[in-house]
């Protein structure tokens, strides 16, 4: 094999790795994580509850979560930090702080890789109502680097929020022939 070639098959071998390995970080050396979440309807409804959670493939040291469409009036202000398996982390929590009424909170903290942040805000509005709410989440890490919006997706189908009732059927009446 001829030098060129050979660095050739090198080059081809070294970006094929760089595009195939999983990294938070791009060539610049700019966060790049992947995150993924949900965001569904929370226990209390008449509170505006929405529950929310996220993991991301490179650990964060703060997020903010933002409603995209409807105000909120509370929120978790220690949204807890948990394994992949459902395990409280010790040393990983966040504490959270924002404007009340508002459309966002921030929190400062830690969790790990792919260790899930578990929280909630609470809505000016009954989140069962259209326009169905939606919630995005930035992340960023330890040096002050941000990545997202991410999408908490909270719905499988772009309908209603997960956990919302589903609208009664509408009764279609039809008209009866009255017999003589």
């Amino acid at each position: 094999m001829t030098l060129p070639r050979l660095l050739g098959a090198l080059a081809a071998s070294a970006a094929l790795a760089v595009a195939v390995l999983p990294s938070a970080f791009a060539a610049d050396g700019s966060f790049q994580p992947n995150c993924l979440g949900s965001a569904k309807l929370g226990e209390n409804r008449d509170d505006g509850e929405v529950l929310y959670k996220f993991a991301c493939s490179s650990a964060i040291a703060g997020y903010s979560i933002v409603t995209l469409n409807k105000q909120a009036d509370a929120f978790d202000t220690e949204p807890v930090v948990l394994t992949p398996a459902g395990e409280a982390v010790p040393g990983e929590d966040f504490g959270c702080s924002g404007e009340i009424p508002g459309i966002g909170v921030g929190c400062g903290g830690k969790a790990s890789a792919w260790n899930q942040v578990n929280g909630g805000v609470n809505l000016t509005s009954d989140p069962c109502a259209a326009p169905r709410p939606r919630l995005a989440v930035t992340v960023a890490d330890a040096k002050g680097r941000t990545a997202g919006p991410y999408r908490l997706v909270s719905s499988r189908s772009g309908g209603r929020l997960s956990g919302c009732p589903a609208k009664p059927a509408v009764r279609k009446h039809r008209a009866r022939k009255i017999g003589r």
